[in-house]
C-alpha cells in the first residue's frame, strides 16, 4: 500500500543547491518539512548560513510548507558521531511512529551527508541525491544549475544495518556495562556473578563481539572499541524511543 503524503516527513540538508533541493520537495511532498542546519556555525559560516536559511524558507513556502509545517532542525556539523546519532534518533522516532521519511542529501556538507546516509542503514528512510545538470563559476566558486531528471536513490544495501545492531539482550547488557563502567577486568564483574553457566554465556558473547570489532582488550581490561561505544549508544537510543512511543499509546 502506498504511503500517503500526510504520513511522510521530508527532510533536507540545508545548502545552496536550491534547484535540486526544491525538486525533491515537489516530487516527494509530505505533511512536514525539516531543514537540517548547522547547530554551531563557525564565524566564517554564519552569514552564508543565514542567507541559505532565508532562501530555503522562501522555497519551502512556495511549495506549501508554511511555518506550521516547516521546522529547522539543528545538528552538529563538526562532530561526526554526534551528527550520526542525531540522524539515527530522528529516523528511529519516525519509524516507531509509522511515518515514512524522505531525506534529500543533495545540500550541506559531505560530513553531514555521510552521517545522514550511514544512520539510514539502521532505520531505512529513503535517501535521495539529485545530480546537478551543469556547474558554472561565480566569484571563483562552483555553482550548480538545474538537475538531472531522475534522482539517485541510495538504499539497496540498507538491510545490512540490522546485522550490526545486537538484538540479543545479553549482548546489549554487556555493551552497556562496559560503556557505563569504562570496561571490566573479568566476566564475573560484567554479569555480577560467578555462576559457571552464566560466565560461559558471557564468554561466548564477548568472543563474538571481539570478532565483530565491538570489544577489545586493553591493559588487562575488556573495553569497548569506538564502534562498540557507538553501537551501545544506538541501542540505548532505540530502547529509550521505544519506551517513549509506547507510553503515548
Amino acid at each position: 500500500m502506498a504511503i500517503l503524503p500526510e504520513e511522510r516527513i521530508h527532510l533536507i540538508i540545508s545548502g545552496a543547491d536550491y534547484d535540486r533541493i526544491e525538486e525533491g520537495m515537489k516530487r516527494y511532498p509530505g505533511s512536514r518539512l525539516y531543514v537540517v542546519a548547522n547547530q554551531h556555525p563557525i564565524a566564517g559560516h554564519v552569514a552564508h548560513d543565514k542567507e541559505v536559511a532565508a532562501h530555503l524558507e522562501e522555497i519551502a513556502r512556495k511549495n506549501g510548507y508554511w511555518p506550521d509545517r516547516y521546522e529547522t532542525w539543528k545538528v552538529n556539523y563538526y562532530d561526526f558521531k554526534m551528527a550520526f546519532l542525531s540522524f539515527y534518533r530522528f529516523y528511529t522516532m519516525m519509524e516507531l511512529e509509522g511515518k515514512e521519511v524522505v531525506v534529500n542529501i543533495t545540500g550541506g556538507t559531505k560530513l553531514v551527508a555521510i552521517a545522514a546516509t550511514l544512520a539510514a542503514l539502521f532505520a531505512r528512510p529513503h535517501i535521495l541525491y539529485f545530480i546537478a545538470k551543469n556547474y558554472s563559476i561565480v566569484d571563483g566558486a562552483p555553482v550548480s544549475r538545474g538537475f538531472v531528471e531522475v534522482p539517485i536513490p541510495i538504499g539497496p544495501l540498507f538491510a545490512i544495518g540490522h546485522l550490526v545492531l545486537p538484538d540479543n539482550s545479553t549482548k546489549k547488557a554487556i555493551l552497556n556495562y562496559l560503556r557505563d563502567h569504562d570496561g571490566a577486568e573479568t566476566m564475573a564483574e560484567i554479569i555480577g556473578t560467578t555462576d559457571k553457566r552464566k560466565v560461559a554465556l558471557c564468554s561466548y558473547h564477548l568472543n563474538e563481539m571481539e570478532k565483530e570489532g565491538l570489544v577489545g582488550r586493553e591493559s588487562g581490561r575488556y573495553r569497548l572499541t569506538d564502534l562498540g561505544d557507538l553501537v551501545s549508544q544506538m541501542s540505548e537510543v532505540r530502547l529509550e524511543l521505544e519506551k517513549e512511543v509506547a507510553s503515548h499509546r
